[in-house]
């Protein structure tokens, strides 16, 4: 016992002069640094999906999204093997120009997924100290509010991927409808309680109103409600993912 404590009163000693421990403080920064900075791709072990993020809780909250995404899908009766791509960023800016293409604005965004590239791109977690964004305009964008946001951009991959088997494009307002429904459906339920408390006892009358109108005019609202228009006629969503309900927008210039 005596050579154990002596030999553990030498470790100690060594770390604490003040040389060594300038040089473990050095590399332990070097190390966080390095990999903090570094964009790693990791395969997280489901077929064609990958991610490129900046630390373990990145990696880790995009393969609960995908998980959650591919659990409700398949409750709904669709397998869906199509590619997702995700990056956690450190740079979430869009630069976008005016009508006459001369004046150019810069807007931030937390969540973005693009249609074209099919490309969900995410604000880096390590930036979360940063943020001032509210879960549905109200609550402390906590980790599961966070990893709800990136199941709603999963979301849209999973109905785009449906909709091209199909060859068939829809509104955005319907984007929004079934991925909304996606995140709030597979939230924990203490945080899918905090969202069902907001706008209570109110709902979308019908399909008529899930619209770009309604969307565009208050968004978080329109993610509760049309939450509430699901669980109250759940054979809504099954009509839209198989194409027999179309927007009142298609519908309308179909006609014309």
């Amino acid at each position: 016992m005596k050579f154990h404590l002596y030999f553990l009163k030498e470790i100690i000693t060594y770390i604490i002069r003040p040389k060594n421990f300038l040089m473990l403080i050095f590399i332990f920064l070097l190390s966080v640094h390095s990999f903090s900075s570094e964009i790693h791709l990791t395969h997280i072990g489901l077929t064609e999906c990958k991610v490129k993020c900046n630390c373990f809780y990145e990696k880790h909250i995009a393969y609960k999204a995908i998980k959650r995404v591919l659990r409700f899908f398949k409750s709904s009766g669709y397998e869906i093997k199509t590619p997702i791509d995700i990056e956690f960023v450190k740079n979430t800016t869009n630069t976008e120009k005016n009508a006459q293409n001369c004046k150019s604005t810069t807007k931030q965004f937390l969540c973005q997924y693009n249609r074209k590239t099919k490309c969900i791109k995410i604000s880096s977690w390590i930036n979360n100290s940063y943020w001032n964004r509210k879960a549905f305009g109200i609550f402390p964008l906590d980790i599961e509010f966070f990893t709800s946001m990136v199941t709603h951009e999963v979301g849209h991959v999973i109905f785009d991927s449906i909709l091209e088997s199909r060859g068939e494009t829809t509104d955005h307002s319907f984007h929004e409808f079934i991925a909304y429904i996606v995140q709030i459906e597979t939230m924990k339920k203490s945080h899918k309680s905090k969202v069902l408390s907001l706008w209570p006892k109110e709902k979308l009358p019908s399909v008529f109103a899930i619209n770009s109108f309604v969307w565009m005019a208050e968004p978080n609202k329109f993610s509760v409600l049309s939450y509430r228009l699901f669980k109250s006629q759940p054979e809504i969503i099954q009509h839209i993912l198989n194409g027999k309900i179309k927007p009142i927008e298609m519908q309308f210039i179909m006609e014309y």
